[in-house]
């Protein structure tokens, strides 16, 4: 199943004439969203990525390294991922590339 359509919005970067280490992106998705970036979660590979999220006041920035660490920084969130014995979900709003 394509990842993509777990999510309500997506955008790309090029439809928006902007890329990610651009500093006003993440605000400018805030904008589009009407969303609080200290609500949001920014999991990138790319610490620029994560730095300029950072400026736009996502503090939840995680450099993706591998499944097993990302797991594990999502847990520590207070997330719950599948295989646990809880059955709260995510709202998956918006994915970005």
């Amino acid at each position: 199943s394509d990842i993509m359509s777990l999510f309500d919005f997506t955008y790309w970067s090029c439809d928006l004439g902007m890329v990610k280490k651009d500093e006003g992106f993440f605000s400018h998705i805030m904008e589009l969203l009407d969303a609080n970036p200290s609500e949001a979660i920014l999991i990138d590979d790319y610490q620029v990525n994560l730095d300029n999220a950072r400026k736009a006041g996502i503090k939840d920035a995680i450099l993706f390294q591998n499944a097993e660490t990302l797991r594990g920084d999502l847990e520590s969130l207070g997330f719950v991922l599948a295989g646990s014995s809880s059955n709260e979900s995510i709202n998956l709003r918006a994915a970005m590339a």
